[in-house]
């Protein structure tokens, strides 16, 4: 009687196909690959205002992915998707909020798509307590 091994009961295992959260983000009709790294803590400015949370500004690529409600079907109820969407649009109106006060989530909600669309880079202001961590990070702004 043959041994068993682990490999012929669970059968070899590709590493090739995990679908890591990059390449799930670049995976897209015709979008070319987004440039930049995955946000770190060691590389960024991290500011400390008294009262606040510690934040980072950065400059990021924003994935066609991520997409509003209006943009989904409405069969989705709970979709990676529109998760993505928020977490982009919060740390862009963050940044943008700081620099002017009446600032609205819907100007947010704007400047995302048209850069999404546009495949342009646009800053954002990330709270490290928060645990969002853009994936396409191309500078870190003091």
């Amino acid at each position: 009687m043959k041994q068993l091994t682990l490999e012929d009961v669970v059968g070899s295992f590709d590493y090739n196909a995990v679908n890591t959260s990059e390449k799930f983000l670049n995976q897209s009709q015709g979008q070319e690959k987004l440039k930049g790294s995955v946000f770190d803590k060691k590389k960024a400015h991290v500011k400390n205002k008294p009262g606040h949370k510690r934040f980072a500004d950065i400059r990021a690529m924003l994935p066609k992915q991520a997409k509003s409600a209006q943009e989904l079907s409405s069969k989705e109820k709970i979709d990676p998707k529109f998760d993505m969407f928020i977490d982009y649009v919060t740390a862009i109106w963050r940044y943008n909020r700081s620099e002017k006060r009446d600032f609205s989530w819907d100007e947010a909600e704007a400047l995302f798509k048209r850069h999404r669309d546009q495949g342009k880079s646009i800053t954002m202001r990330i709270l490290l307590e928060d645990g969002f961590e853009p994936q396409f990070v191309t500078q870190y702004l003091k």
